[in-house]
């Protein structure tokens, strides 16, 4: 042990880690994986571990084989919903049964009558019961889950089927899902190991998961593609937050230096950026490609030029490096437009023979 560490030899008192009530994907006594698929592993719990599906103690989960797997993704909440309302619905079943039993002890069909008599009277309807309520409340309920169930679809690839599933759940929207991604016609020249299990051997093991590398794929078929002008064709990549898009940026850049063409241009919105577009190569095993900040290079120098220049790697720039060149181009065209007017002016001079202020006043009149 490192002579500088902490160890912990002993303790005394309540650990609220371990001695609170806690889902069983949050155990620290018997730790799981997240989208565990072990039951062997998962179905092992401490006393205090809850099924977060059903809300309960473990023990009194009657299908916890299945629910010990549950790791609190998205398709796990919709089946804590739909247990909830079932519940509710059990519940409220049960009251009204109650309910209709103390009922029938003092005649029923009399105090229904009576209640909708008055009623009648005051023009109103006639109140609900706790229980007709409850039904009421969970209807609702089952309707809005369902309509948020129906809002969204989980998403796996349609046709990859290799790689690492990626960490955490991914859904898109249903009507979006309707439409289905094309045949994949070709692989990408990623390292093979990168579609296996990351172990001590193989370090770079799921760095791109199977939805990252399918991203690779359908760019590189893209840029396989050429336009009718000849121009390669381009990708657009619209994945929301916390989909790697860094990492796929590091990895399409990875799968065409596999295949020789070892010259890309990173563009971004922020200089801070650069280090993340580092780290996301380094993340996939591509630390070794280069990546050049040129954001202060001069304008309409060769990059290539020299000893030095640019001959592989990745140039890092910024998108407002581009509006410097129009802004570039908007004073050489202001500098030329003026000296045509100051040459207009000169012509009318020496052509009308006209005083100064009047072959001004003129050329203003014309610009």
């Amino acid at each position: 042990m490192d002579p500088d560490g902490v160890e912990i030899t002993g303790q005394k008192g309540d650990d609220t880690l371990r001695n609170a009530p806690h889902a069983r994907f949050d155990c620290v006594v018997f730790k799981m994986a997240k989208r565990c698929t072990d039951v062997a592993v998962c179905e092992k719990a401490c006393d205090y571990c809850y099924c977060w599906v059903c809300d309960k103690p473990w023990k009194q989960c009657a299908s916890w084989k299945e629910h010990c797997l549950c790791d609190g993704g998205p398709e796990w909440n919709l089946r804590r919903q739909k247990h909830k309302r079932q519940q509710e619905a059990e519940q409220a079943q049960a009251q009204a049964r109650a309910t209709g039993r103390q009922q029938d002890m003092a005649d029923p069909a009399e105090i229904r009558r009576r209640y909708e008599n008055d009623a009648a009277r005051q023009g109103g309807a006639m109140p609900r019961s706790d229980a007709e309520e409850m039904r009421r409340e969970a209807s609702e309920q089952q309707a809005e889950d369902e309509e948020v169930e129906q809002i969204f679809a989980t998403y796996e690839p349609l046709h990859l089927d290799y790689g690492q599933p990626h960490p955490d759940a991914v859904v898109e929207t249903t009507s979006l899902s309707f439409a289905q991604l094309p045949p994949i016609t070709m692989h990408s020249n990623l390292p093979q190991g990168m579609q296996k299990p990351k172990t001590a051997a193989n370090p770079y093991g799921g760095a791109l998961s199977n939805l990252q590398i399918e991203t690779v794929v359908y760019a590189g078929m893209r840029h396989s593609t050429e336009l009718p002008n000849g121009n390669t064709a381009g990708f657009f990549l619209g994945d929301g937050v916390g989909l790697g898009k860094g990492r796929q940026l590091a990895g399409i850049i990875l799968d065409n230096w596999n295949q020789g063409r070892k010259r890309h241009l990173w563009v971004s919105v922020s200089a801070d950026l650069m280090q993340d577009a580092i780290r996301d190569l380094a993340d996939i095993g591509a630390g070794h490609i280069e990546v050049i900040n040129i954001t202060k290079t001069p304008a309409g120098g060769k990059l290539d030029a020299g000893k030095n220049g640019f001959k592989e790697g990745v140039q890092f720039t910024l998108d407002e490096a581009f509006e410097k060149d129009k802004k570039v181009d908007a004073e050489i065209y202001a500098r030329i437009s003026q000296e045509t007017f100051d040459q207009a002016v000169q012509e009318n001079i020496d052509e009308f023979d006209m005083e100064p202020e009047e072959a001004l006043e003129i050329g203003r009149a014309h610009v």
